[in-house]
């Protein structure tokens, strides 16, 4: 997977880039199989990545917090499902991330997962 530009990505909120078959969509893909872990731990899983002009996800990157905004670690199951699981999304509508200039670019977005008692209960954006 590659970038289509180098320089700055755009940001997630400034533009129309989500998964065109919706959260509930990506909800259903992120609880196929979920690991039986972290059944005693509450808070998010915060991915983000870059989605290119060709609609492919890379640079991940990982925030983990518990419901009062503080660092918390789940398991390396439950994160590796999480990434597993995002890796297989590919309809992202990438004839919405044309700059003001008309070439393609790659895009900055996130996805913010709730996990309840080890359970990914709910997705934003």
């Amino acid at each position: 997977m590659s970038r289509c530009f180098d320089g700055f990505q755009g940001e997630y909120y400034h533009q129309a880039i989500t998964l065109v078959k919706g959260n509930k969509y990506i909800l259903n893909i992120v609880n196929k199989n979920p690991p039986k872990t972290d059944l005693n731990k509450n808070g998010y899983i915060i991915a983000h990545f870059n989605i290119s002009c060709k609609g492919d996800l890379t640079d991940y990157g990982l925030i983990q917090m518990d419901r009062s905004y503080k660092k918390i670690r789940f398991s390396k199951e439950m994160v590796k499902h999480v990434f597993n699981q995002l890796s297989l999304l590919k309809d992202w509508p990438v004839e919405n991330i044309k700059s003001s200039g008309g070439f393609y670019k790659d895009v900055h977005g996130f996805l913010m997962f709730k996990i309840e008692n080890g359970k990914i209960i709910d997705l934003c954006p």
